[in-house]
């Protein structure tokens, strides 16, 4: 496929060559004189490169000559028109001084990288592929480059690369499966994905008839469904079982009606709480603060209900108060108590007892 000529360079070149014939070749040797040796440069980059003319194109020479060569990187440069770093075809090039590195070869061609002065005619576009390269196994073309990018431009391999003459296998591409191999197979039944979805059918229905026509298919499912309930059940213990868990540690720590609580020590604020039982009735608390006054503060359900008499309600010595309770089943009955102790002293005593109906 022609395309329209938009340049001409000349510069230095590097990329890959493979060549149509298994001519032993090594790293540094010349490429052999006449069509001994055809070879086809495939791919790379032009730099230390300028713009020249169609004619001065034309008077060049080079040993190696081809053309329709893709995917060609040429840099944007002071003496190259194009703006930018792009990827040209060159549609013939001619190269002087060639050197080749790192030699394979694979299933009858020469594969390495090439290098050395070009002239060439830079065109847009690509160019079809010769049916040759078209043909060549994917697993080879990557093998190529593998071993090149591993040996990192060193003549040795770092692996040696499997070779039908030294008795080591090439994998080979197989290519499409043919009928009868692959997945589909509208022939028969006895190869492909068909064989599997009759033989898949085939158990699903005789599951199918096991269960809702025979007494055993009837007891195993009665047995899968108590197993089933069994387990949703279990499973709604143990969440209510975890909520009520998380209900408890929202609860206030509850003492006993009827205890007895001292204090004697330092000024330190404190809360206690009681929760009252289910028979309405007087709630007594009777107190002694001793000499030094202290307050106490009487809560049902957060509200105060009582609390001590004298100023600003700290009290001394003993008297009691008194808290009516009204049982109601849809309400808390959580009991409070706080002492506050006077911060005109560093220490204080008290003692109270809660008496409920």
């Amino acid at each position: 496929m022609s395309k329209r000529v938009k340049y001409h360079v000349s510069g230095r070149f590097e990329g890959q060559f493979k060549t149509l014939q298994d001519l032993a070749l090594k790293s540094g040797d010349p490429f052999p004189e006449g069509s001994k040796h055809l070879i086809r440069v495939y791919r790379g980059s032009i730099f230390n490169h300028h713009r020249i003319n169609q004619e001065e194109f034309h008077q060049s020479v080079g040993e190696i000559s081809g053309e329709h060569v893709n995917n060609i990187e040429i840099a944007a440069g002071e003496h190259w028109p194009a703006e930018h770093t792009r990827i040209f075809s060159l549609g013939q090039f001619k190269l002087l001084n060639p050197e080749i590195s790192v030699v394979h070869s694979i299933n009858g061609h020469t594969y390495g990288k090439i290098s050395g002065d070009i002239t060439a005619s830079v065109a847009e576009g690509e160019y079809e592929e010769p049916e040759e390269q078209k043909d060549e196994n994917p697993w080879q073309r990557w093998q190529i480059w593998k071993d090149q990018n591993e040996n990192n431009n060193s003549d040795i391999p770092k692996k040696p690369t499997p070779n039908p003459d030294d008795g080591n296998p090439i994998p080979v591409d197989p290519g499409p499966a043919p009928l009868g191999r692959g997945c589909i197979n509208v022939f028969s039944f006895g190869n492909g994905c068909l064989k599997w979805i009759f033989w898949l059918i085939l158990i699903a229905a005789l599951l199918y008839w096991l269960f809702n026509s025979t007494d055993w298919g009837q007891q195993m499912f009665c047995r899968f469904q108590n197993w089933r309930l069994k387990r949703e059940l279990a499973e709604v213990q143990e969440e209510r079982r975890k909520l009520e868990e998380t209900v408890e540690k929202t609860r206030p720590p509850a003492s006993q009606c009827g205890g007895r609580e001292v204090f004697k020590g330092t000024n330190q604020q404190q809360n206690f709480t009681y929760t009252l039982g289910q028979t309405s009735g007087d709630v007594l608390i009777a107190y002694e603060m001793f000499k030094i006054p202290d307050r106490m503060e009487v809560m049902f359900n957060g509200k105060l209900v009582a609390e001590t008499d004298g100023e600003f309600g700290f009290a001394s010595g003993a008297d009691t108060l008194v808290f009516p309770y009204i049982f109601k089943s849809n309400e808390l009955h959580e009991l409070t108590i706080r002492i506050i102790p006077n911060q005109e002293q560093a220490t204080t005593e008290w003692q109270f007892n809660v008496i409920c109906p």
